[in-house]
């Protein structure tokens, strides 16, 4: 009786072949383009905007979407609605926290202190750099945007 080997091929025992080349070829196939996950779709730029009204950064949101961060900023240099959901979204988050920091501080004087500190976050007013230290004036009269008059003022009472 003839001895079974684990490479006979097409039942013969005598005809050997390596096991690389009894595997069988693979089809040639194109490599299809992945699709992208991020859809311009409303209930995409609905999520965009419901994330960005939660403060979240854009790293966040390219986790929660489970994209990478330079994904996520081609989609938005692609899509001018996905920036402009965005930008939306974050309108509204502040908008909403400013709502709550109103209700708090009404019966809370901290928290109505608190409220007072954070008026250029919140875009109550423009914040604008100080100039380099060489000026002559001091750096606390320009940022109270007051003359040099002051400082001597200040000194002499």
């Amino acid at each position: 009786m003839a001895k079974k080997t684990g490479n006979d091929v097409l039942g013969d025992p005598g005809h050997r072949v390596t096991r690389r080349a009894a595997r069988p070829q693979p089809t040639f196939r194109y490599k299809q383009p992945r699709q992208p996950k991020l859809q311009p779709t409303e209930q995409t730029f609905g999520t965009l905007r419901s994330l960005a009204s939660r403060m979240c950064t854009q790293k966040e949101a390219a986790t929660i979407l489970q994209e990478h961060v330079d994904t996520l900023q081609k989609f938005f240099r692609a899509n001018p609605e996905a920036r402009e959901a965005w930008g939306e979204g974050k309108e509204i988050g502040r908008a909403q926290l400013r709502m709550l920091l109103w209700k708090q501080a009404v019966d809370n004087p901290a928290q109505a202190r608190f409220l007072a500190k954070q008026k250029a976050w919140l875009g109550y007013i423009k914040t604008t750099p100080l100039p380099p230290k060489s000026t002559s004036l001091s750096r606390t009269a320009l940022r109270l945007n007051v003359g040099p008059g002051f400082s001597s003022f200040k000194k002499s009472c």
